[in-house]
């Protein structure tokens, strides 16, 4: 450690020196070892503040905040105490504020965050990350964005994209346009298209939703194809799957297997299943409830009382109308029919 401070200090020294601007390094100024800021260096190299780099590859050691540095190209294990700037860097970044790269491969640790265009492999913001393109294994204290993002991402508050493909997990919440994979928001997801699994402490929503989606309170989108459960109740335009609401599910045209305290549609085909309320305008297959109440049925349902404009199957139930039964025959307890 002794030995250590002495080479930084001599480094300081001798990079902040008017007489050695450029600095100078052994057997060369091109390879060996270096202090100063040499534009272009093979090996160890030590600098106050880098400025204006061409190439450094190696180990490369800075204590002061870098200038005019988006051309720079490094590759190696760069240690940085006030932050690291360049064009492209391939390896290992240790800075003690921040990263700042056009493009970042490797393992890259940022203090406070890192803000990149492109990166690929591993990244840890203190606070964020922030890029264009993101692939690998990144977290940020506060959150991460960007535009695509395919890997593993955590956010501590929330993590937002644009495309986001593979495992994101966020405090608070979820949001882009596309995303497919796993996705798990500490109150809510939210996206245009999303494929996969997810998971909202309060909510999920989305306009296009494939897969199986899980919300404390409730799930909401336009076409939800899957599984889906809600704690308070599940909504959409379209809902084709297996759906579960505890107070309810509503939509336009329901298609596949329904259950919760109340169930409503225009069209519903399959199995409604509720204890309390049921209501569509048409209703094909099996249904059930304290109450049901649709336009036409074609198939079965069982409640306390059922009533239909127009009955093609089966009631039973303590009470049963039929509209469209002959007179007699429209309000019958038990069982009533039409064929």
């Amino acid at each position: 450690m002794k030995s250590l401070r002495l080479v930084i200090t001599a480094a300081v020294l001798i990079s902040t020196s008017s007489a050695l601007a450029g600095g100078f390094g052994l057997p060369s100024e091109e390879v060996g070892l270096g202090f100063g800021n040499l534009s272009r260096f093979s090996g160890v190299r030590l600098n106050w503040a880098d400025r204006d780099v061409e190439l450094v590859q190696g180990l490369n050691i800075t204590i002061g905040p870098p200038r005019d540095n988006q051309n720079a190209r490094y590759s190696g294990v760069m240690l940085n105490l006030i932050g690291h700037a360049a064009g492209s860097t391939t390896g290992l970044v240790l800075s003690g504020i921040g990263i700042g790269d056009g493009d970042l491969r490797g393992i890259a640790v940022g203090g406070i965050g890192i803000g990149a265009g492109n990166m690929d492999g591993i990244g840890l913001g203190g606070l964020g990350i922030g890029a264009d393109n993101l692939n690998g294994i990144f977290v940020g204290g506060l959150g991460i964005g960007a535009n695509d993002v395919t890997g593993l991402v955590v956010g501590g508050l929330g993590v937002g994209a644009d495309d986001i493909q593979g495992l994101a997990i966020a405090g608070l919440g979820i949001g882009g346009n596309d995303i497919s994979g796993i996705a798990i928001g500490g109150l809510g997801v939210g996206g245009n298209e999303m494929k996969g699994i997810g998971l909202g402490g309060l909510g999920i929503g989305g306009d296009k939703m494939t897969g199986i989606y899980l919300g404390g309170l409730g799930v909401g989108g336009d076409d939800l194809t899957g599984v889906f459960m809600g704690g308070l109740g599940v909504g959409g335009s379209d809902l084709t799957g297996l759906f579960l609401g505890g107070l309810g599910v509503g939509g336009d045209d329901l298609t596949g297997g329904f259950l919760g305290s109340t169930i409503g549609g225009n069209q519903i085909d399959g199995a409604a299943i509720t204890w309390a309320y049921l209501k569509g305008d048409h209703l094909r297959g099996f249904g059930t409830g304290a109450y049901t109440r649709t336009q036409a049925t074609t198939g079965l349902t069982i409640g306390i009382f059922n009533s239909t404009e127009n009955l093609r199957g089966v009631q039973i139930g303590l009470l049963n109308h039929a509209a469209n039964n002959p007179r007699g025959l429209k309000w019958l307890p038990g069982i009533n029919a039409h064929f």
